[in-house]
C-alpha cells in the first residue's frame, strides 16, 4: 500500500515538472496581433495608392478591384485586408512599441534609452531606439544588442535605427537640423536576425557591424 500510494506521487510530480515547460512557453508568448502583418502591409500600400490621382477619379465601387490589380492581389484578399485596417492598423505601431519596451529591459542601456517609437505610417515600418553613451567602445555592442532585440519583439518592423544622443544635446530639433548624435545606424530586419546575442562581444565590430547601413560615428 504505501509501495502504491508514492508511486502515486512520484507520478504526480512527474505530471507537474511536465507541465513547467509549457507554461513557461505560454508566459512568453507574445500578445496576439488583431490583424496579420501581410493584412497590415497591403492594408498600407493600399491607403497609399488612394493618394493617386487616377484612382481618385474613379468611381468607389472600382477603386479596390483597381489597386488590387495593381499590388497584383486578389480582390477578396484586398477587401478583407481594408475591412482589418480600417479597425486594427493603428493599433499596431503602439503594441510594437510596448513590445520593443518590454524586449529591451535587462539592456546595459536600459536606464539611459530616451526614446523607442515605431512608425507604422506606411507599409514599411521603422523602429528608432534612441539612449544615452557609456564608453564609446560599447557603441557598437549596444547597437547589436538594440537591433537584435527590436527585431525579435515585433514582426511588424522591417528597418531599425539605432542612434546615441550626445549628452546634452536635443532630441527633438526643428527641421531641417538633426540631433547630435555620437553614433547612428540603420539596418534592415532580416539583417538584424542573423545577430546572435551570445557572440555580440565577440563580433560586434569585425562582423555584425558590417550589417548596418548609413554608419555614422562622430567624436
Amino acid at each position: 500500500m504505501r509501495h502504491s500510494s508514492l508511486s502515486l506521487l512520484a507520478t504526480a510530480a512527474l505530471s507537474l515538472l511536465a507541465l513547467i515547460p509549457a507554461a513557461k512557453v505560454l508566459a512568453d508568448e507574445k500578445p496576439a496581433l488583431p490583424m496579420s502583418i501581410e493584412e497590415f502591409k497591403l492594408y498600407r500600400k493600399y491607403q497609399d495608392a488612394l493618394g493617386d490621382p487616377r484612382i481618385q477619379k474613379m468611381e468607389k465601387a472600382k477603386r479596390i478591384p483597381a489597386i488590387a490589380k495593381s499590388l497584383k492581389t486578389p480582390d477578396k484578399k484586398l477587401r478583407s485586408a481594408v475591412e482589418a485596417g480600417e479597425t486594427h492598423a493603428d493599433k499596431m505601431g503602439p503594441m510594437a512599441e510596448e513590445a520593443i519596451r518590454k524586449a529591451l529591459v535587462g539592456t546595459p542601456f536600459e536606464a539611459r534609452i530616451k526614446r523607442v517609437k515605431v512608425d507604422a505610417v506606411a507599409a514599411r515600418v521603422i523602429a528608432y531606439v534612441t539612449w544615452l553613451p557609456d564608453a564609446p567602445e560599447a557603441y557598437e555592442r549596444e547597437a547589436c544588442l538594440a537591433a537584435a532585440r527590436v527585431v525579435g519583439a515585433s514582426p511588424l518592423v522591417d528597418d531599425v535605427k539605432v542612434e546615441i544622443l550626445r549628452p546634452g544635446a536635443d532630441l527633438e530639433v526643428a527641421p531641417p537640423a538633426e540631433p547630435d548624435f555620437l553614433f547612428d545606424a540603420v539596418i534592415t530586419a532580416s539583417s538584424a536576425s542573423r545577430i546572435d546575442e551570445s557572440k555580440i562581444v565577440d563580433f560586434a565590430k569585425t562582423r555584425y557591424l558590417k550589417l548596418f547601413e548609413k554608419v555614422k560615428v562622430k567624436e
